[in-house]
């Protein structure tokens, strides 16, 4: 049963119990926080906020394990929330990362982009069908209204007229 505790007991209860059971605390905390000294102060805070908020329901007699069982647990669900979350990195860290050189594929695609330019409408038109819109040859031709064979015949040598243009241009992997 929760009784209500004047404040100005609560206020001494929590000066006797910083007084008495800090120390001791922030040792136990610091432990369980691997020794980060911030992370056990906020502990040991917390832990004393919740005694004061509790102090109705506290036997004096056991406040001491009361306490280490509350740093304990929120040391605990603190690692939790710190593992479910995504690691947060120093903005001086991502300076060093490397960053990839996108150039050569920027490069190599403004080439191909002008090496299409040059080819005839008809063999634009097939690659298109082929490539950019991923039909068979045979659906090509029945999209671009002409006959298999011939689909199959512009394609080929739009290929070879597009390999042409870029070997002219000096792309070599083509």
């Amino acid at each position: 049963m929760h009784t209500e505790v004047p404040h100005s007991v609560a206020d001494n209860l929590l000066g006797v119990l910083f007084t008495d059971h800090a120390d001791a605390l922030l040792a136990y905390t610091s432990r369980l926080t691997w020794g980060d000294r911030a992370w056990a102060e906020d502990v040991v805070q917390e832990v004393l906020l919740r005694a004061w908020q509790n102090a109705g329901r506290l036997d004096p007699e056991g406040i001491r394990p009361w306490l280490y069982t509350v740093a304990k647990r929120l040391v605990i669900d603190t690692h939790r929330k710190r593992l479910s979350r995504p690691r947060e990195v120093s903005p001086a860290l991502t300076d060093q990362l490397p960053v990839p050189d996108r150039t050569e594929g920027v490069l190599l695609a403004e080439l191909i982009r002008q090496a299409f330019r040059l080819l005839s409408a008809e063999h634009r038109e097939i690659l298109i069908e082929l490539y950019f819109h991923g039909r068979t040859t045979n659906q090509a031709a029945l999209s671009l209204g002409i006959p298999p064979g011939t689909a199959r015949s512009r394609s080929y040598y739009a290929i070879s007229a597009l390999r042409a243009a870029l070997i002219h241009q000096g792309v070599t992997a083509a």
